[in-house]
């Protein structure tokens, strides 16, 4: 997705960047950054089409009948965030617990 495609949809449905920051649950800045340079991450792109009452393929430029664009809701994402993280914490620990055994071989 383009900046300048969010900047125009968001105009075109008389939105300001603060209402949708509000709708988004992110900083009015965040929204800046995205019509100017940054590209959302892809957790958003369903939420920022929703918000702004649009299809996914209007905001993103993919044909709506190109079946291998997958969004994922934002809940999906914090979901696999979590086991991500759960795994790392993990994986840390099982790292300090070989590092203790060589201290103490």
């Amino acid at each position: 997705m383009k900046g300048e495609v969010l900047r125009t949809v968001r105009k075109e449905q008389n939105m300001s960047q603060e209402e949708l920051a509000l709708e988004l649950e992110v900083t009015i800045s965040t929204i800046s950054n995205w019509e100017r340079k940054d590209v959302p991450d892809g957790r958003y792109i369903k939420s920022i089409a929703e918000a702004l009452d649009v299809s996914v393929h209007k905001l993103t430029g993919v044909p709506s009948n190109d079946l291998s664009v997958e969004v994922k809701s934002k809940d999906t994402y914090e979901e696999e965030n979590i086991l991500l993280q759960s795994l790392m914490e993990s994986f840390d620990q099982i790292v300090q617990d070989k590092e203790k055994n060589i201290e103490n071989d």
